[in-house]
């Protein structure tokens, strides 16, 4: 059996949710845990006794895309791939540059498509157009 488990709100016991709903006050008002205790109406010991165990799930899960990105090999041309990535708001987690062996170098982008403005496939066309880049393929998306 896992750790945790995903269950819906209204199969929960009270508790849980009052717990829930005291962590959040919490955090969001940056109240004292008494103080959200008695707005949502639980003792500080049921508080405690499942404030670690409550939680949302994110939002939104992180979402990955990797690239294989050819381009010139020139100066510039890295600095120019990595920049348009980081217009649209994309946070690069692995880079892997291949050793030039023609006039080419290959790279590796891994990058978290969470906070992508725009769709991975219109980023890719944007690369594309970048001076110095050959080639964009996407590798690998979730």
């Amino acid at each position: 059996m896992k750790d945790s488990l995903l269950v819906h709100v209204d199969a929960l016991p009270e508790a849980f949710i009052q717990a829930y709903k005291t962590k959040e006050l919490i955090e969001e008002k940056k109240i004292s845990v008494s103080e959200a205790c008695k707005i949502v109406g639980i003792s500080r010991s049921t508080y405690y006794k499942y404030a670690d165990h409550v939680m949302t799930p994110p939002k939104r899960m992180g979402k990955r895309a990797i690239f294989l990105v050819q381009v010139d090999n020139e100066y510039g041309a890295l600095s120019n791939v990595l920049s348009k990535i980081a217009e649209h708001n994309c946070n690069i987690i692995t880079i892997n540059q291949d050793t030039p062996v023609t006039r080419y170098a290959y790279i590796t982008i891994m990058i978290d498509t969470i906070k992508l403005q725009i769709s991975v496939e219109e980023l890719v066309l944007e690369l594309k157009k970048l001076p110095k880049t050959v080639n964009v393929t996407i590798l690998a998306q979730e």
